[in-house]
């Protein structure tokens, strides 16, 4: 039986649907995997964003020195702008 729909099923599919380990026929299974994928890859690239925020920081914004630039990353900051510059922000 499956334990989304409840049809009965001869061998049902072992696996974790919604956080839920349990057996589900084929369409469950089929559905699960097609509403996953858009869902998973925007999980990721969200993930990849929030991950790699810091790595995306430009130096300059609109002409100006970016001050969340040379919070994280002072050293650099340092090497790249004047002291007038660093003193503005």
């Amino acid at each position: 039986m499956c334990d989304e729909c409840g049809k009965e099923v001869q061998k049902p599919t072992v696996m974790i649907l919604d956080g839920v380990f349990g057996g589900y026929c084929h369409t469950c299974v089929a559905k699960a995997r097609r509403d996953a994928s858009p869902q998973s890859a925007q999980y990721h690239r969200d993930r990849d964003r929030e991950e790699h925020q810091r790595d995306m920081l430009q130096p300059w914004v609109n002409g100006k020195v970016n001050p969340e630039f040379v919070r994280q990353y002072p050293d650099q900051a340092k090497q790249q702008f004047t002291e007038e510059e660093l003193k503005e922000v």
